[in-house]
């Protein structure tokens, strides 16, 4: 049963599946990134225990400087949890995208999010500051009785009882290890084993009071309405979008910096060259002073994102490798986490071939789709900094030019070809409903596998209960809500 229209009014901190598993998994989560977040909660709702543990401070969460896009099927999931009011209060709607050559500041085109394909969406395109973002989902966890522990540096994962092993040396015990730890991950290294190399790009995002740029004229212009922009130039690009009333989002993709300092060791914004940018994009980047960084990493596709005994898996960033920039990395894990939540509330017994069911249902559900946008990414960050002189930059631009004459005329006034043909790009991007997904698989193929005796499986397959330590005390995790 999918989570049903019309949204509800206030955020969700029981009930959202309208169901809850048979038998109650304890699942240990590496990450308190988005994608993290929403597992944790949706593996909650699904009603199972939780417990988070991030690396890094609570504090550095809230003082993350940058902004976040959030398209269409993200912010529907949003919505699911009874977080429309206060996501439409924090962020900034999007009315369109203007994507401008680099060097001289001419439009080449737009993107109109027009209200009748928001309307059909049942959707909003938003900008968020991160540490909003995090905010929110942080609260939502806490409210539904997830515990997140920050501080908490994971050294080493054993997926055979499984644990994680913290820098401290305490052990933390669960029946299954959740990898939501970033392209850098912990947990796919343990499973996975392949080094990971460092691509050609490298994001760096900081944020600007508008009260800042109000005093130029010419940039005071941005701040007007939510419009995102897109200056393409050579090599490298600049995007930039309003996140909260009073503070502006910029965003630079440059080529790869060698070390890569990490996203908590700010950058000095005097380091980069934005002298190949029009005047308005250079004072831009002046009005800031520190900048975090995006590491672009790559890594071969995993054959398979569980482990072989399925007491570990990953999700989002520690499975997906997209550019910096992205405008689906966190809807992917969160598209991720709501599959997840909806199997594993379906869950009747602890036996381990269930628990592989569910997780190969997971990655058939969800590969596809997630290669996609994949492939989607690159082309767009490609297309986004060709090289003047390059053939291929003079025929975007020629397209660019053509599309803008259509997309700048009223909704009611272009053609039904043009309207179709909008239409499924958003659709195929934007129109995703990953609760639908999981329900058509279970439809399908789960309610199936549920009518099936599991009395054939020996008993020793059933997992044990995972038994931890907490303050000198023997824990039963499954029984344990915090």
């Amino acid at each position: 049963m999918s989570v049903n229209m019309p949204f509800p009014s206030a955020p969700v901190y029981s009930g959202l599946f309208h169901r809850a598993a048979d038998v109650s998994l304890h699942f240990v989560v590496v990450g308190a990134s988005v994608g993290g977040l929403s597992v944790a909660y949706n593996l909650r709702q699904a009603g199972h225990t939780v417990h988070v543990l991030e690396k890094s401070s609570k504090l550095a969460f809230e003082s993350a400087t940058g902004g976040i896009r959030v398209p269409p099927n993200m912010t529907k999931l949003l919505f699911h949890w009874g977080l429309e009011d206060i996501i439409m209060r924090t962020g900034v709607k999007c009315p369109r995208i203007d994507f401008l050559e680099g060097t001289n500041g001419e439009i080449l085109s737009s993107v109109l999010y027009h209200d009748a394909l928001t309307r059909e969406l049942q959707a909003e395109t938003i900008a968020m500051k991160y540490s909003d973002l995090i905010q929110v989902l942080y609260d939502l966890n806490i409210e539904s009785g997830v515990r997140v522990d920050y501080d908490a540096e994971i050294v080493d994962v054993n997926l055979e009882k499984p644990y994680v092993i913290l820098e401290s040396g305490e052990q933390i015990f669960g029946d299954i290890v959740v990898g939501t730890d970033g392209p850098r991950s912990v947990v796919r290294r343990k499973m996975d084993g392949a080094e990971i190399r460092e691509g050609p790009y490298t994001g760096h995002t900081f944020t600007i009071p508008v009260a800042n740029m109000q005093r130029d004229p010419e940039l005071r212009e941005f701040t007007r309405d939510g419009t995102w922009k897109l200056w393409m130039g050579p090599k490298k690009c600049i995007l930039s979008f309003m996140v909260r009333k009073d503070t502006y989002a910029v965003q630079l993709i440059w080529p790869r910096r060698n070390p890569s300092l990490g996203w908590d060791k700010p950058v000095s914004l005097s380091e980069f060259d934005v002298s190949e940018f029009e005047p308005r994009a250079q004072r831009l980047v002046r009005l800031g002073a520190e900048a975090i960084e995006t590491q672009h990493v790559l890594q071969d596709p995993l054959e398979q994102w569980f482990s072989p005994n399925g007491k570990a898996f990953l999700v989002g960033d520690a499975l997906h490798f997209l550019n910096p920039g992205t405008f689906h990395g966190a809807a992917l894990a969160m598209e991720d986490a709501a599959v997840v939540g909806s199997l594993f509330s379906r869950l009747r017994t602890r036996n381990r071939q269930e628990i592989l069911v569910l997780l190969n249902a997971y990655q058939e559900i969800r590969e596809e789709r997630c290669n996609l946008i994949t492939d989607s990414e690159y082309e767009r960050i490609h297309f986004s900094v060709l090289e003047v002189g390059d053939p291929i930059r003079a025929q975007r631009d020629a397209g660019l030019k053509a599309s803008r004459e259509i997309g700048a005329l009223d909704w009611d006034s272009v053609s039904e070809e043009y309207l179709k043909a909008q239409w499924e790009e958003f659709k195929g991007s934007f129109g995703y409903e990953a609760y639908d997904a999981a329900d058509s698989w279970w439809v399908d193929w789960g309610s199936l596998r549920e009518k099936m005796s599991v009395r054939s499986i020996p008993e020793d397959e059933e997992l044990p209960q995972a038994v931890g330590t907490l303050a000198g005390a023997n824990v039963v995790a499954t029984t344990s809500v915090y």
